[in-house]
């Protein structure tokens, strides 16, 4: 996700994008670069400096809540606006450091977090006197770990817990999507309470699935690969949302004519 100098990752390389598409459009766009992670269960903003002293204060705690259109909200969740890529960049850096992160058997620097990156484009159309908001999601999934393999006890233990309940908790949402029930269980979990706008009707989700070309991962590999294939077989959406939302297009096209 992160990458190199030489070799940008997905993130750089997504909101760098983002930011070309941005001066190449002709409407004004504001754009704002939010960061957290997800650990042990709680969320905790990548932005916000740890407290270095006992007398610092500590930072606010982040709560999940729902608008009144019921799109998911980060309570205190801080939001800078970013004018260019390389501000956001920095940003990305300084929150990458900030990530909780720790030595085991399988890796050297593991995560022992999910990383959400959020950034958040609001457009002015100064003609048609609108303004219309849409969020960019960069989600970095702790990785699903074996007990037997990485032999982790205490605090690691618990950290692999934690990663491996949410990951079964997003299994069960995507199973529940597959299967096109009434009731998604979302609220299992932080992870997917936080995903649900990016897993609804609206929205448009790319899965990328890590794997390991090692005989001794041969299990995870597998496990990972029947992630992705049940992630791939959900369609996100309804035929009459679809519809209406061509019909609603066709309609500006003709009125703009």
């Amino acid at each position: 996700m992160e990458g190199s100098a030489d070799t940008p990752g997905i993130v750089p390389r997504a909101i760098e994008a983002l930011f070309k598409q941005a001066v190449d459009c002709n409407h004004a766009f504001l754009i704002s670069f939010s960061m957290l992670e997800i650990y042990m269960g709680n969320l905790k903003d990548l932005l916000v400096p740890k407290p270095t002293k006992v007398t610092d204060p500590m930072p606010p705690c982040l709560s999940i809540q729902a608008d009144p259109k019921g799109e998911i909200v980060i309570g205190n969740l801080v939001a800078i606006e970013v004018n260019d890529f390389n501000q956001a960049l920095r940003l990305y850096r300084l929150g990458c450091r900030l990530r909780t992160t720790a030595s085991t058997n399988s890796n050297l620097t593991s995560s022992r977090s999910h990383c959400m990156i959020r950034v958040a484009i609001t457009c002015f159309d100064a003609a048609e006197r609108r303004r219309e908001t849409n969020k960019l999601w960069l989600v970095d999934l702790g990785g699903s770990e074996r007990v037997l393999k990485t032999k982790a006890s205490g605090k690691r233990l618990d950290e692999g817990k934690a990663i491996n309940l949410s990951l079964s908790a997003l299994g069960d949402v995507i199973s529940s999507l597959q299967r096109k029930r009434h009731h998604i269980p979302y609220r299992n979990s932080k992870l997917t309470q936080v995903l649900k706008d990016s897993l609804g009707d609206d929205s448009k989700t790319i899965m990328l699935v890590h794997v390991s070309p090692k005989e001794e991962d041969l299990c995870e590999t597998i496990c990972s690969l029947n992630f992705a294939t049940r992630a791939k077989s959900v369609h996100l959406g309804n035929e009459d949302t679809t519809r209406k939302r061509k019909g609603k297009l066709q309609w500006q096209i003709c009125s703009k004519r």
